[in-house]
């Protein structure tokens, strides 16, 4: 009982920073939530390793609405391993294909295009970090990143499945690997759909989520 009381003075009065490390479900969110409603001066949380799967995306949603003791405390999420990794390495082995075989270029400049939505992902971590999570700025910014996202990553992938379609002969032309290669598009589409949904899902002044690391 005395253990219990130490542990919980010192998260009342003491801790400041905390970081939590293979998040696993109910109990640790039901931690995380009781440190949140008790760490008065607790000024940084932050989440690793959660995957960025839809249910996982309620739970930092739920998270993300908890009230806090402290009005000053910002919760963050990151992850042990990126997408960005897989996202990034799939991108270079399919222009490094297409630089070096001259197959598929039409699609790899198609894809290299979804990357002009990178600044604005940029700058919109500038923002966060520069404390102007409520200026109209960067309400401007999640604007400009939602259309950019929309027509450079999702709809433009669409038209260029759609032109592979109609162009089916000439795929079947490519050398085998490339041929696997064009699976690499699927991959990113998927990954870009799931990024978009939790970008809208977890469009929170109170949440500091890592959105640069998908880019």
């Amino acid at each position: 009982m005395g253990s219990k009381r130490c542990v919980h003075s010192c998260l009342v009065s003491h801790l400041k920073f905390i970081k939590f490390q293979g998040f696993q479900g109910l109990q640790d969110e039901l931690f995380i939530k009781y440190a949140f409603r008790n760490g008065m001066v607790l000024e940084t949380m932050i989440v690793s390793d959660i995957s960025l799967d839809q249910k996982k995306c309620q739970i930092m949603k739920r998270l993300s609405n908890v009230r806090r003791a402290c009005g000053m405390c910002q919760l963050k999420f990151a992850r042990a391993v990126s997408p960005k990794v897989i996202h990034h390495l799939l991108s270079l082995v399919a222009v490094a294909y297409s630089m070096l075989s001259g197959e598929g270029q039409l699609y790899t400049y198609m894809v290299l295009i979804s990357e002009t939505t990178t600044p604005g992902v940029n700058l919109r971590w500038y923002l966060d970090v520069a404390g102007m999570k409520r200026s109209k700025v960067y309400l401007i910014n999640g604007v400009v990143i939602f259309i950019g996202w929309l027509v450079a990553r999702i709809l433009l992938f669409v038209y260029m499945f759609y032109h592979a379609y109609l162009h089916f002969d000439q795929v079947q032309q490519m050398h085998t690997f490339g041929q696997i290669l064009v699976v690499v598009p699927v991959v990113l589409s998927v990954m870009n759909l799931s990024w978009a949904t939790c970008f809208l899902d977890l469009y929170n002044p109170e949440v500091d989520y890592d959105v640069d690391d998908e880019a």
